[in-house]
């Protein structure tokens, strides 16, 4: 079991890297693909929640606070990314997380990530660096 992670990501893509030492070389452990993030707002919004009628006069609303499509799907893949961590923390899978993220990305996933597994963030990086070499990335977590 490796004790340093290592979650590389944007709204469209992650990859959790580990480590055995805190220096050692990054292992990709996972990747996760999230092609809906990518699609034009367009294409989206055909499955919006409905419109209703007030009983008074001729206004209607959206029946749910509107977020635009494309956050949205951000925050999902956020949401899904953070449930992945939170259930590996709590079954002892590491015991340090440093994050490298979008910056917009990186405050979804904090926001989603239970209080236990941000607590075990040793280092956030916030760049894009998802499609970039595994030194790369290694690199951006080692400077501080």
């Amino acid at each position: 079991m490796a004790s340093y992670w290592i979650l590389a990501a944007d709204s469209t893509e992650a990859r959790l890297f580990t480590r055995e030492k805190k220096f050692s070389a990054l292992v990709e452990r996972q990747d996760w693909l999230h092609p809906e993030s990518r699609l034009p707002g367009r294409d989206l919004e055909n499955d919006r929640q409905g419109k209703t009628f007030s009983s008074y006069g001729h206004d209607q609303s959206d029946n749910q606070k509107h977020t635009e499509p494309k956050k949205r799907e951000a925050q999902d893949f956020a949401r899904e990314l953070a449930a992945h961590l939170d259930t590996a923390r709590a079954n002892g899978e590491f015991k340090s997380l440093s994050i490298v993220a979008d910056p917009s990305f990186l405050g979804m996933l904090r926001e989603q990530l239970g209080q236990d597994t941000r607590a075990l963030i040793d280092h956030e990086v916030a760049k894009n660096l998802t499609r970039r070499s595994n030194e790369t990335i290694a690199e951006a977590v080692d400077q501080r």
